[in-house]
């Protein structure tokens, strides 16, 4: 098995932070005998406010860093600058990174991080020289209700996004040398 250069928790609320956490440690002392770093990724307000009892600008890494240093001895990271899954991904590995990588949290949460790193190696804006796997806090199967409602609503952001993006552009473009007389 390769070693890993780290191994990236996203937050979110935070007890999902802490499933995260735990499975991070878990999975690290299972596969890697507890030697790899971890990393804290992104503490910005975003749609977890309105679904959980997340307040705006509450800084969450505190909380991490207090739990994961009273139960870790590996050193970890902490990206204080992402806020939402893409930021994750772009500051977490920005180009020109190498390395292998872990990604733990839910499974649909995965799933949108895989398909935001396609997206986001191909415009460039992510390093093409990292690997990730994607470790699952739980099943597929297992997702609670406010888990699945909260990516429905983030997978439809982020499939809107690019086409909102086209038609602005090609507002834009198509009204640039319109004069009004």
């Amino acid at each position: 098995m390769k070693d890993l250069t780290g191994i990236v928790i996203p937050t979110g609320d935070f007890e999902q932070d802490i499933k995260r956490v735990r499975k991070a440690f878990e999975y690290n002392r299972d596969n890697y005998f507890g030697k790899v770093p971890y990393i804290i990724s992104g503490i910005g307000p975003d749609i977890n406010e309105a679904l959980t009892s997340r307040k705006a600008g509450q800084d969450f890494h505190m909380a991490l860093w207090n739990y994961m240093t009273g139960v870790s001895k590996r050193p970890f990271g902490v990206d204080i600058n992402s806020l939402n899954s893409e930021d994750n991904l772009v500051n977490t590995f920005p180009v020109g990174q190498t390395g292998k990588y872990a990604i733990v949290s839910y499974s649909l949460h995965l799933l949108r991080f895989r398909l935001l790193g396609k997206r986001l190696k191909k415009k460039g804006a992510m390093s093409k020289d990292v690997q990730i796997e994607y470790v699952p806090t739980k099943s597929f199967f297992k997702q609670t209700p406010r888990e699945i409602i909260y990516e429905t609503l983030a997978w439809g952001k982020m499939l809107l996004n690019p086409a909102l993006q086209s038609i602005r552009e090609f507002r834009n473009n198509f009204f640039k040398d319109w004069e009004h007389k």
